[in-house]
């Protein structure tokens, strides 16, 4: 909606205000499309983590050191969510960034009363907009596949490993979906900083819907950023789950607790061999 032109008036900034706005509007731009960037390397590693677990459902098997042949494979992709954990904590602190260089740009274009004021094209909202991310349900039924596995025996495990397996490879698919959508956003975004920034500083005041819609389209990566970290976490504590689970049946690791059993045995009873309470000791003491 445009500003109405007492608005114009009493909003209009000077032309050192409109220059400081477009440097606010710069580093906007630099933002959108650094965190453009990010989230296409994001829905990469998730391309490759989907490619890794196709069809690893298989893979489980009552032989536990056929299992323990897994265990990289959930490492490796542990390893994934991490690094994709890491990038969507970045496109969240650029999305703040945005925001507040949106607001900072508005104050140096405008009066505090006409940012305010309902003419200013309202909240930059969009009929076409996406409702809110949520995947609630998808991330409690990987929570219910963490839980079913870790609570069997092995032959449970094998089951349940593989239903994992399969809910992991059908729930993968929705990280590049988010990451599509982050990216649209950002595109957006640049679309309209391009415009600015290709403009001349007369047609700064007028534009003050621009920004709110910029706005907008940062709260909007915001939040479906957060939403894809809370996917990757539950992912990578269903990873590490299998790889703590399988490892408990390592037949290793069993030998090797037998071991150490026998060895604490045995130091128990030489102590007590040679201990002056024993009754070795107790003879040698007596001169028995």
């Amino acid at each position: 909606m445009a500003l109405c032109a007492p608005l114009i008036q009493i909003g209009c900034c000077c032309a050192q205000g409109a220059q400081k706005a477009l440097e606010d509007m710069t580093d906007v731009d630099r933002l959108a499309k650094e965190s453009m960037g990010t989230a296409q390397r994001c829905m990469d590693v998730g391309t490759s983590m989907a490619g890794a677990v196709q069809g690893k459902g298989k893979s489980f098997s009552p032989d536990p050191m056929a299992l323990m042949k897994i265990i990289p494979l959930f490492t490796d992709a542990k390893g994934m969510c991490d690094s994709m954990v890491g990038m969507t904590e970045d496109v969240v602190s650029a999305a703040v960034q945005m925001v507040e260089k949106c607001n900072e740009a508005m104050d140096n274009c405008i009066t505090g009363t006409c940012k305010q004021c309902g003419c200013a094209a309202g909240d930059g909202s969009d009929p076409d907009d996406p409702p809110p991310a949520d995947y609630s349900g998808d991330i409690d039924e990987l929570e219910g596949l963490k839980n079913a596995f870790m609570g069997g025996n092995l032959m449970g495990m094998v089951t349940n490993g593989a239903a994992a397996m399969d809910g992991i490879e059908g729930k993968v698919t929705l990280i590049g979906t988010i990451c599509q959508a982050i990216m649209d956003f950002c595109t957006a975004i640049v679309k309209i900083t391009t415009a600015l920034l290709g403009g001349n500083l007369a047609q700064i005041p007028p534009q003050v819907s621009k920004f709110f819609r910029c706005i907008r389209l940062s709260d909007m990566i915001k939040q479906f950023a957060e939403e894809l970290m809370r996917l990757v976490h539950i992912f990578a504590d269903l990873f590490k789950a299998m790889v703590d689970k399988i490892q408990s049946f390592n037949p290793m690791n069993a030998a090797a607790g037998a071991l150490g059993a026998a060895g604490d045995a045995a130091g128990a009873l030489g102590d007590m061999v040679g201990a002056p309470t024993s009754l070795g000791g107790a003879m040698k003491m007596g001169g028995w």
